[in-house]
């Protein structure tokens, strides 16, 4: 995805007041969690922004890059379900919105909520008139039909490089789990989504850059180098139900002292040049890029 675009931050802490009421409004108290805190300080951080109040404006620190990018998926998840929303999503969400406020202190006793987050930003981004999307309560995490397949989809937060390895032999493995127990195996589909911002980026550094595409450019190595780094185990564990391995990074960057979001997909086609599954793999990166720009302007 190669495009930007500009969000005021007032605009977006207008948006995820908006957020925080649908919840409310359906019943998923958020006022002891860490989106109270985070409400809390984008409408600060908005206020100076529309008062120009340069001086008094708090910086740009860690605990800022973290609720930015906190709320860039959170909102991202509320565009998706706001209006489909159902005692599924409504369970996961307030799985969703618990945990550490920063992602620096969680660990593997503390990670359902982000890893939930996860799961929901998949589902949103997938979500399409043309996807017919199923999140489960079991064991998948998700399917969808499209064009008479069913694709499951499982997707992994790896919180350490040395376990990368084992999180993706246990997604295939998963996988190849319910191949096996699908009314229709020979219909069946699947796409291993993985999360590498946490392994690559685990204290939050902010990326410096001249310019937006210098940002892509940059993302693009990381995702490229993870690709050359892991692909011998997506290629010799998956089969032949296995149609691809979508690669997700975000983070935060800066260009000329003004902060981005950034957000990248890329998707791995395991298919052998098949031109049917590669027609389906298009279609749903069609749907996934028409839903999140790589690099969003904050201002």
């Amino acid at each position: 995805m190669n495009y930007s675009e500009y969000r005021a931050i007032a605009e977006i802490s207008k948006e995820f007041d908006e957020f925080c009421s649908w919840l409310s409004e359906n019943s998923i108290n958020y006022d002891k969690t860490r989106i109270h805190t985070y409400k809390k300080s984008l409408t600060l951080v908005a206020n100076h922004f529309r008062q120009a109040d340069i001086s008094n404006a708090p910086k740009i620190d860690q605990e800022l890059i973290n609720i930015f990018l906190e709320t860039d998926a959170l909102l991202s998840i509320y565009r998706g379900f706001k209006a489909s929303l159902n005692d599924i999503i409504k369970e996961k969400l307030s799985e969703a919105i618990c945990g550490p406020i920063n992602y620096q202190t969680e660990n593997n006793s503390s990670n359902l909520s982000r890893n939930t987050i996860f799961e929901l930003y998949i589902a949103a981004h997938l979500k399409s008139p043309e996807i017919d999307l199923v999140l489960s309560k079991q064991d998948e995490d998700m399917s969808f039909q499209i064009d008479g397949f069913k694709v499951f989809v499982e997707c992994k937060r790896p919180m350490v490089k040395n376990r990368i390895d084992k999180n993706l032999k246990n997604a295939i493995s998963q996988l190849n789990g319910r191949y096996k127990t699908s009314k229709l195996p020979a219909q069946s589909k699947g796409i291993l989504a993985i999360s590498i911002t946490r392994v690559q980026n685990p204290d939050q550094l902010v990326l410096f850059a001249k310019s937006e595409q210098a940002i892509g450019s940059r993302l693009k190595q990381i995702m490229e180098s993870f690709k050359k780094e892991y692909e011998a185990i997506w290629r010799k564990e998956t089969d032949k139900f296995t149609i691809g391995v979508l690669v997700h990074l975000s983070g935060i960057s800066m260009v000329q002292n003004i902060p981005y979001t950034t957000n990248q997909f890329m998707m791995v086609y395991l298919s052998n040049n098949d031109r049917g599954e590669d027609a389906l793999m298009e279609r749903i990166m069609k749907a996934i890029e028409g839903k999140s720009a790589s690099v969003t302007k904050l201002g």
